[in-house]
């Protein structure tokens, strides 16, 4: 929070799970500290006893908005937040912005929209539903380049452990992105595929931290060609389901190291 004041954001921000070292930070700044336990209630002060404090919203988190065997739950959840946020309301005298719909939550029930919502996988143009997915674009794209091509023998391993060893005479190439860059190590051996020049190519070896080889066998490739580990031609949805996550995993785990590059229409 502290950072994007910094950067010239004016807007509300929400500080989530506040610590008491951070609530001098939290004031300097402007922010909106999270108040979830009596305890974090307490660091602050009593509401009654200070008009100055004023509740800019209240919230919870729908749990499985996307999955329909979840949703009488989801129903539940929203009546019990309903119910709480118009004691709150009661209680101290004055309304607030209630929130509790996610990206799924959004359009799968629109009665829980209340003031505000909090739109967040669907912003990079994902969905968990299938239908909504035909109506997204993503809006990022995680490339690298081919930075080196060698020839390996039939029986020749690739990588750390030699775990990989090829089948027959293949072309390996490096590509300089590991798991210190955010690419899972579970996307070791055959499980992670990318794209090279339209082709779809695995992962050859383990993941290393820096860089990681991909299998590109009888598909023309040089080095500096392009690779798109996800993006619009290449669904991050393939990367997570190969691992077992969610794409947002994934987009978080993107580490500060890889170089971002920002477009605007």
């Amino acid at each position: 929070g502290v950072e994007l004041r910094k950067a010239g954001i004016g807007l509300p921000i929400m500080v989530m799970n506040p610590e008491a070292s951070g609530m001098a930070a939290i004031l300097a700044y402007q922010l909106e500290p999270e108040v979830y336990s009596l305890r974090s209630l307490h660091l602050l002060a009593a509401l009654r006893d200070y008009p100055e404090i004023r509740v800019a919203s209240a919230f919870s988190h729908l749990v499985g908005s996307e999955d329909p065997n979840l949703d009488d739950f989801t129903r539940q959840q929203i009546h019990d937040f309903t119910e709480m946020a118009e004691k709150l309301k009661n209680s101290i005298g004055y309304g607030f912005i209630r929130h509790i719909s996610n990206s799924a939550g959004i359009t799968r029930f629109p009665e829980a929209q209340f003031e505000m919502v909090r739109l967040g996988i669907s912003l990079y143009g994902i969905s968990a539903d299938k239908k909504e997915q035909s109506s997204l674009e993503p809006v990022n794209a995680l490339r690298t380049s081919v930075s080196q091509i060698i020839s390996v023998k039939s029986g020749e391993s690739v990588g750390y452990n030699r775990s990989w060893k090829a089948n027959r005479d293949s072309k390996i190439a490096t590509i300089p992105i590991g798991y210190a860059d955010g690419l899972d190590r579970k996307l070791s051996n055959g499980k992670g595929r990318f794209l090279v020049n339209g082709k779809i190519v695995s992962v050859a070896g383990n993941v290393c931290m820096d860089m990681t080889m991909l299998d590109i066998t009888g598909i023309e490739v040089e080095e500096g060609d392009d690779v798109l580990i996800f993006g619009r031609d290449w669904p991050i949805s393939h990367l997570a389901e190969a691992i077992g996550t969610i794409p947002y995993e994934i987009l978080t785990g993107v580490s500060a190291r890889v170089k971002r590059l920002y477009f605007r229409e």
